[in-house]
């Protein structure tokens, strides 16, 4: 999906990207390989994944790591915000 949207890698590991898709969760299952680790290893330590994904699936399990829920309570939520949206 990345590279038919044009998405390039200049060599720099956190660089600026024009897209970035990165899978979360694939029912219960745990998979690693050289290029996808599922679930992604720190989906539980970041805000911005986990106050999206609460809001529509709080109970679901992250496998090896509990809850969304309960991840979510113990990150730092400082500085997230949900962005405005508009109606069409």
């Amino acid at each position: 999906v990345e590279n038919t949207h044009g998405r390039t890698r200049d060599g720099e590991r956190w660089g600026p990207r024009t897209l970035d898709v990165d899978v979360l969760l694939y029912d219960d299952r745990t998979l690693e390989t050289a290029r996808l680790v599922i679930p992604h290893p720190r989906m539980h330590e970041r805000a911005f994944v986990l106050l999206p994904l609460a809001e529509i699936a709080a109970a679901r399990v992250i496998p090896g790591r509990g809850s969304v829920a309960d991840c979510l309570a113990a990150v730092d939520q400082c500085g997230i915000e949900r962005l405005a949206t508009t109606s069409a």
